[in-house]
């Protein structure tokens, strides 16, 4: 049996087996379990599969197909599926069944996250530690939002990206070194640990020290181009890394926790942290009117400035199914948006006299430099290809290029009245 933490669905107790999926659809006479209790006991049902074919890429694959041909209940197509599936099982030569595999071994690699199954399966029962930055509003990354989404089962676990994977990868000989520098101490790795009191509070930190529980190590991977993040002042760490310290000490007990950032491949700094109680406090109020107000009774953050808003509204409302409306209380944000795109005008054309002003300094060298800094004016790494021009060089009807391009996204624009 897996406890329903939430205690708003009827029963207030779910097996793993009810969550059992059909394609992506859950069983119609499922009992009226809330969204969140629905997406953690599919995890747990998932985690439980990739045990039983963890390395079976095969059985990856068989899973992918699957996944695509849910919803494609025609007569034609559901025999085609099926005859893929069965050339799959058969180990017979299939495009459609290679193209799977090959997604399956992607998906494999860019899911990394340096968990396990069943880590990745609580993690969706709780506030990890990185993600308490994005629930506080302070992280450059993502949005409450965003958090929200993968609780209430809206949203996967995010895909490891390559400086995620160069993280993973990096983080033993990281740990080792600094082991090494603190006169060969001898660390462990922690299971995903949960707060004895508020269940949804849980972290996964890096190393414990072996003799010392209460004394955390947290192994950071960073590129040059962040490397200004980090002072050499032994507590500047950048605030979302700090907050996910902080979290990390509050959620297994501890007082102190060494962060360890290798910068550039080559340099290792070490910040020891102690723990701040009342930080800590404030965190837990912040995480836990989340944890109530949003993901257990599934209602939607209030909108923010980021990108992962933006993105997310655009997904809910992608096309325009009504007239326009009147809303009075659409005054505040539209004047407020006007003047923001005046003063953005005014910004860009103040930030394009002072670029060209540069460029006209640079000329033909690789840029400038000075006591204030430098500049430099090159070619972005990579163009864009024109992928239209490419289908059209390779005798593609427009028709056939209409097909595959997407809709646009809507524009925002804000129209204000003209002063009489």
């Amino acid at each position: 049996m897996s406890r329903c933490i939430h205690h708003a669905c009827t029963g207030g107790r779910a097996t793993v087996e009810a969550a059992i999926r059909v394609g992506n659809r859950v069983h119609d006479d499922m009992p009226a379990f809330c969204a969140a209790c629905i997406h953690n006991a599919q995890a747990e049902v998932t985690a439980r599969e990739l045990r039983e074919h963890e390395g079976d890429w095969d059985a990856a694959a068989l899973a992918v197909l699957v996944e695509e041909a849910s919803g494609t209940w025609e007569a034609h197509q559901r025999v085609e599926a099926m005859a893929r599936l069965d050339r799959l099982l058969r180990q017979q030569p299939d495009p459609v069944v290679d193209r799977c595999r090959g997604r399956a071994v992607q998906r494999g690699a860019r899911a990394m996250t340096g968990l396990s199954a069943e880590q990745l399966a609580m993690r969706r029962t709780g506030i990890g530690a990185s993600e308490i930055a994005a629930v506080c509003g302070v992280s450059p990354f993502a949005s409450p939002i965003d958090v929200w989404r993968r609780k209430v089962g809206l949203a996967d676990e995010e895909e490891a990206n390559q400086a995620m994977i160069a993280g993973i990868m990096l983080e033993p000989a990281i740990c080792d070194w600094y082991a090494q520098e603190m006169g060969g101490v001898k660390l462990l790795s922690c299971p995903t640990m949960r707060h004895p009191e508020h269940e949804w509070a849980i972290a996964t930190p890096d190393r414990v020290y072996a003799d010392d529980a209460r004394y955390l190590v947290q192994c950071k991977n960073v590129g040059l181009r962040m490397a200004d993040h980090w002072g050499e002042d032994p507590q500047a760490i950048p605030e979302d890394y700090r907050l996910q310290i902080e979290w990390e000490m509050l959620v297994a007990g501890a007082d102190r926790c060494d962060v360890v950032v290798l910068i550039g491949g080559q340099t290792l700094r070490i910040y020891p942290i102690t723990r701040d109680r009342e930080l800590g406090e404030s965190l837990l109020r912040i995480a836990g009117a989340f944890w109530r107000n949003h993901v257990i009774a599934n209602v939607e953050p209030p909108v923010d400035g980021s990108e992962s808003t933006r993105r997310w509204l655009e997904k809910k409302h992608p096309r325009i199914a009504t007239e326009i409306k009147h809303e009075p209380l659409a005054e505040d944000p539209a004047r407020a948006y006007a003047e923001a795109v005046q003063e953005e005008k005014r910004a860009h054309a103040k930030k394009m006299l002072a670029g060209n002003a540069l460029r006209q300094m640079i000329g033909d060298a690789d840029g400038v430099t000075g006591a204030w800094g430098k500049a430099t004016w090159r070619p972005n790494e990579k163009a864009a290809p024109a992928w239209k021009q490419i289908a059209e060089h390779l005798g593609a009807t427009q028709e056939i290029i209409d097909m595959y391009t997407p809709q646009p996204p809507r524009v925002l624009r804000v129209y204000p009245k003209k002063e009489k």
